[in-house]
């Protein structure tokens, strides 16, 4: 083996016999080292020449077939692992926690929904499990002459305008119902467990936690739901899924006839509470509506003309000096008989 020739050919046979790409590439120069000692250590082996070369060769062929097996395997494990990554991946990209139940899940799920949100079939299926209320054996507050503020347990506040009576249940955190006769704006706690519910002739209003004014009084031919935060749902005998009210909305329910759902500045609807009327761009009915309610003067106007807007504020004036602006703004006429005010016009329209 020491003619470079021979040496030449036998590393080529070597090659030509155990071709692969990881074997006889990087490691080459090794190999071939590694068979040159044993070549050369063979000198002192006990053995004929005849059949040195033969075990030499053997040698060479055990060592670089385990070198090769060794190899392999490597590569396929680092692939089995890569391969088990990606499909843990793909098939499983959120770890359930076992200990939820179903239940709980959805729980934690629907946390993110804002407090002032309410989902209408939340609403829905709270309002068919709930019960009735017992208001007979529980508490009542009464405002008669003047308006007047109610802290409830569960942190919400009830505002009662004049001649307003409220009444509530007597354990009131787990059954969040009221009655109301009157009118009264309602700041709601949140509490996604319990919803709470506003009585009101035959009618529902359910919330979990919002901002809303209700116009009930007797006498008068309409209920009246005006929202200024969130969204409430209102319930009747005819409409078992519920009305939506949402912000800056007010649903009016007459006695007769279909309900009207409208956008309105709402906060000028609070006028009994907060003293403000200032208005923009509403429309002349809607104003007439809340003079007549905060100055107790009955204000009627043309049909052509209610549609038409006003803007300016109006809060701090008498009723005679509020109807002289609006004339002036709007070029109309206003007639005084038996302490009621008309006002006619061209129409705006």
């Amino acid at each position: 083996m020491k003619n470079s020739k021979e040496k030449d050919l036998f590393k080529e046979a070597m090659r030509e016999k155990f071709r692969d790409e990881y074997l006889l590439t990087d490691h080459d120069h090794d190999v071939w080292s590694k068979v040159y000692h044993e070549i050369s250590d063979s000198k002192s082996l006990p053995i004929s020449k005849k059949n040195k070369w033969y075990y030499v060769a053997a040698a060479i062929l055990v060592f670089v077939s385990a070198l090769t097996a060794t190899i392999f395997v490597l590569k396929q494990n680092q692939i089995s692992s890569a391969s088990d990554i990606t499909a843990q991946t793909t098939e499983n990209p959120i770890s359930v926690p076992q200990s939820l139940t179903k239940d709980e899940l959805k729980q934690e799920q629907s946390s993110s929904i804002p407090s002032s949100y309410t989902d209408k079939k939340t609403i829905n299926k709270t309002f068919k499990q709930s019960v009735e209320p017992d208001f007979a054996n529980g508490l009542k507050y009464l405002a008669a002459e003047k308006s007047v503020i109610q802290n409830l347990e569960d942190g919400s506040v009830v505002t009662l305008n004049t001649a307003t009576e409220l009444k509530k249940e007597k354990v009131f955190h787990n059954n969040r119902n009221v009655l109301i006769e009157g009118e009264a704006f309602f700041e709601v706690t949140s509490d996604k467990n319990n919803p709470f519910t506003v009585y009101f002739d035959q009618y529902k209003l359910v919330v979990v936690g919002t901002k809303f004014n209700v116009r009930n009084r007797r006498g008068e031919n309409y209920s009246e739901i005006t929202v200024l935060e969130g969204i409430v749902n209102v319930y009747d005998n005819n409409t078992p899924e519920g009305i939506l009210v949402t912000k800056g909305q007010q649903l009016t329910i007459p006695v007769e006839g279909n309900t009207i759902l409208k956008q309105v500045d709402a906060e000028n609807f609070l006028s009994w509470k907060t003293g403000k009327l200032d208005f923009r761009k509403a429309r002349l009915e809607d104003i007439a509506l809340i003079l007549s309610r905060t100055k107790e003067t009955q204000i009627t106007l043309d049909d052509n003309i209610k549609k038409c807007k006003f803007t300016g504020d109006l809060s701090g004036l008498s009723i005679e000096e509020a109807i002289q602006v609006i004339t002036l703004t709007n070029s109309l006429k206003a007639e005084k008989t038996e302490g009621k005010i008309h006002l006619t016009g061209n129409s705006c329209e």
